[in-house]
């Protein structure tokens, strides 16, 4: 197994943190792949499409939230009209901020007009198999 001590101040002085390369590169590859096989898109020259201000590739939170809550969508879109994609995002990297992105996978994120919270979670599934216990109050 492999262990990287230099992901904090401490560096190869041994006062950093210890992350095991192994386990993390499994896990990306696992999201990556259950991703690919339920519509999620990648190619070269995707990271054109990354927005480094708001630290999200906007088109696919967007996307996401079209293809998986589009009652919520509408509302959106009603509410702001075309800066309703603005508004979310907006929002979604205010919240990261304040709460913290477990928090924000874990409760959503609130936006005037919408009854319930903007749910923005993968699959607890596949997140209990790595890290039992994050997302105990989600379901798929």
């Amino acid at each position: 197994m492999e262990w990287r001590a230099d992901l904090d101040t401490g560096g190869v002085s041994g006062k950093g943190r210890a992350v095991s390369l192994h386990k993390e590169i499994s896990f990306e590859t696992e999201i990556c792949q259950y991703l690919g096989d339920h519509g999620w898109l990648y190619a070269e020259g995707d990271a054109a499409g990354y927005d480094r201000a708001r630290a999200l590739f906007p088109a696919d939170v967007l996307a996401w939230v079209q293809a998986t809550q589009p009652k919520a969508w509408e509302t959106l879109t009603k509410n702001h009209g075309a800066q309703a994609g603005e508004t979310l995002l907006a929002r979604l990297r205010d919240q990261l901020d304040q709460r913290g992105t477990l928090d924000v996978l874990r409760h959503g994120i609130e936006l005037l007009g919408l009854k319930s919270p903007l749910k923005l979670a993968f699959p607890a599934r596949l997140a209990g198999r790595w890290m039992p216990g994050l997302f105990p109050d989600t379901t798929d």
